[in-house]
């Protein structure tokens, strides 16, 4: 019978590590997401371009210029999938935003790649910067 618990104890933490991986990886995946979108709206494009690399690591170049007008107002998540490995992810939004130099509100919808980096245990966008107008 001692042999049937220790195995019993064993396959349960077993489960609860595999489990405890899932939750740090949609964790940290939450929290880049999070974090890009403060860089976003605080017009830190710097600090958002560090999200933007693809899986060859390279990084985009970014026009910051575009952005001096640009006051994101609004993000929403509107839709997340994640791949069953748990590495890559694309995530929908509604990003809302003002342009100061023509006095405008808009809105536009961004998909973005996710990809999880298991080196620097990291999330990156493999998509494209936002475009807006």
């Amino acid at each position: 019978m001692l042999p049937r618990k220790v195995m019993i104890l064993c396959l349960a933490g077993l489960l609860a590590g595999c489990g405890a991986g899932t939750t740090k990886k949609m964790n940290d995946l939450t929290r880049a997401i999070d974090d890009y979108v403060a860089a976003l709206r605080w017009s830190r494009i710097e600090d958002a371009r560090r999200y933007h690399m693809d899986r060859d690591r390279v990084r985009p170049d970014i026009d910051s210029s575009a952005m001096e007008h640009i006051r994101v107002t609004g993000y929403k998540v509107r839709k997340r999938v994640v791949n069953e490995e748990l590495d890559a992810a694309t995530v929908t939004a509604q990003v809302d935003y003002y342009n100061d130099e023509y006095g405008t509100l808009k809105k536009t919808t961004v998909v973005q790649e996710w990809w999880y980096d298991p080196e620097s245990e990291h999330w990156y966008i493999e998509s494209g910067f936002p475009a807006f107008e």
